[in-house]
Formats: C-alpha cells, sequence, structure tokens
C-alpha cells in the first residue's frame, strides 16, 4: 500500500523549497550564483518531483520498494535543503541576493 502521508509529506517541502529556491533566483542578479541554485538546489527537485514522487508507472518501483523509494526521496530533498540554507546564508554574508556575486 503507498505510504500517501510520506508522499505528501515529502511533496509539500518540495514544493516549499521550490518556491523559495524561485524566489531566490528571481532576487539574484549573478549569473553564477543562479546556476549554483538551479545545479544544486532545483535540479535535485526536478528528480524528486518527477521521477520519485511522479507517477509510480514512470519509475521502476513496485510497492515492495515504496520504502526504498521513499528514503531516497528523503536523501536527496534533504541535501537540497541544506545546500539552499548553506547558499542562502552565503549570498547573506556578501551583501544579499541583490550585491553578491561570484569572482
Amino acid at each position: 500500500m503507498p505510504d500517501t502521508t510520506r508522499r505528501m509529506a515529502l511533496a509539500n517541502r518540495s514544493r516549499a523549497l521550490r518556491n523559495n529556491a524561485n524566489s531566490l533566483m528571481d532576487q539574484l542578479q549573478d549569473n553564477g550564483l543562479k546556476s549554483m541554485v538551479r545545479v544544486s538546489i532545483l535540479h535535485p527537485l526536478d528528480d524528486v518531483d518527477s521521477l520519485f514522487l511522479g507517477d509510480p508507472a514512470n519509475r521502476p518501483s513496485v510497492e515492495l520498494t515504496e520504502d526504498m523509494w521513499l528514503n531516497n526521496t528523503e536523501f536527496v530533498l534533504a541535501r537540497a535543503e541544506q545546500e539552499y540554507e548553506r547558499l542562502d546564508t552565503l549570498i547573506a554574508q556578501y551583501g544579499g541576493a541583490e550585491n553578491a556575486r561570484t569572482i
């Protein structure tokens, strides 16, 4: 039986992080920082949303492996959340989204 409660919680976390990351992207002026957000946060969220939480018919999963898939989802999502926090803190230290620049 699919763990819909866990799936919903993971989907909500992913949606919230995507909203935060997109908001940060809108504020960033530096293309290097935008690339960092895209690669380290948005791309993993694409995997979470489409591969791990997407239509079960589009992934090699059976009910027996549901827990494994959700554990992997949790791992990828947690890494994206950590990366968002790291980048957000770093950007704030260097003048905020409007002023921070990569070299």
